[in-house]
């Protein structure tokens, strides 16, 4: 498959703060994290709320400046990139964000949102070609009849509803790459499975990529589907590869911990489970990360070589994985 997007060694350092007051203490948010996506790929990145996850997908569609690294997008480094490229990789890679609300202006109508990024991009010529391809893609995500949602305010619909706006938005400006960051974490349940659907249907239909950002393994496994999966720890990538070898036989103490808090639907399987519980439950503080292996302090497997020197990226049963004692850790089943 061709490569679509690579995330070369990308550091994210941010000043640190002692109470009120700024601080020269560094905190990564990123460490060394590396990642490919394919064209047409789907890939979830999973972890805790403050892992780097969603740090991540910024850099990516250039909203944050990374500290070091590279980030090429088709083969090109988009800090090299001319004006010209870099408008189209704006275009190109677009992100829907967690707080729909927040992601839209409330004082501007939902076809007024939309059109001015096709506009800008010169999808479209002027608001006449604007409004006749909105429509089109309304009737697409479901969101019907077009006239009443085109002229309402971003109070005025639902949850769900507004997450089908953003991800028209994106879909608009002829996108290559979507970053979904937690896209269904704020609509209830029931809306869930069809938003995951319709993003589904747009990697399947027009060969979109995605970034799918979520702390929910269920809707990770639901969406990927012979993608990929990173697993993320405290700013760092700790197990990376296709979504069935890796659930299959997780690897990692931490994604073992993460799978033994899904409940089994198989009684049997529950029955067989082995526990895997933490020695804590508190993520060490980013500002002050443990020494050698970070996930040490809660890992019930820990010697003393993961006290001392930080584990690497190394391939391992068709993954990449960071742990010193991957081949002494039992196997777990999910």
């Amino acid at each position: 498959m061709d490569t679509l997007l690579k995330v070369k060694n990308i550091d994210k350092y941010y000043k640190g703060k002692d109470g009120l007051f700024q601080t020269n203490k560094q905190v990564g948010a990123l460490v060394d994290v590396s990642l490919e996506v394919n064209k047409g790929e789907i890939i979830a990145l999973i972890g805790e709320s403050g892992c780097g996850k969603t740090t991540l997908g910024k850099i990516v569609t250039g909203l944050v400046e990374p500290t070091a690294g590279e980030i090429f997008y088709n083969s090109k480094d988009i800090a090299k990139m001319t004006k010209t490229e870099r408008n189209q990789f704006r275009r190109e890679v677009q992100m829907v964000h967690q707080d729909s609300y927040a992601a839209l202006n409330p004082s501007r109508t939902i076809f007024d949102s939309l059109k001015d990024p096709m506009i800008r991009h010169k999808v479209v010529k002027n608001k006449i070609e604007a409004r006749k391809k909105l429509e089109e893609l309304f009737e697409l995500v479901g969101l019907t009849p077009v006239d009443q949602f085109m002229k309402k305010y971003p109070h005025q619909l639902s949850g769900g509803q507004r997450q089908r706006v953003l991800l028209t938005r994106a879909l608009s400006v002829g996108p290559k790459l979507i970053i979904a960051d937690e896209p269904v974490s704020m609509v209830d349940v029931s809306l869930r499975i069809a938003l995951l659907d319709l993003m589904s249907k747009m990697n399947k239909e027009f060969g979109i990529s995605f970034i799918y950002i979520t702390h929910d393994l269920a809707t990770a496994r639901y969406i990927v589907k012979g993608g990929k999966i990173g697993v993320m720890y405290l700013g760092k990538m700790v197990e990376l590869g296709e979504l069935e070898k890796v659930l299959e036989n997780p690897r990692h103490p931490y994604l073992q911990a993460l799978l033994s808090a899904i409940p089994a639907v198989d009684i049997e399987i529950s029955r067989k489970r082995r526990e895997l519980p933490l020695k804590s439950v508190e993520m060490p503080n980013p500002a002050n990360p443990p020494q050698g292996c970070r996930f040490n302090p809660r890992c019930i497997y820990a010697e003393d070589i993961c006290e001392k020197k930080e584990p690497e990226l190394v391939e391992s049963r068709g993954r990449v994985i960071a742990c010193h004692l991957e081949e002494k850790i039992p196997k777990w089943t999910y």
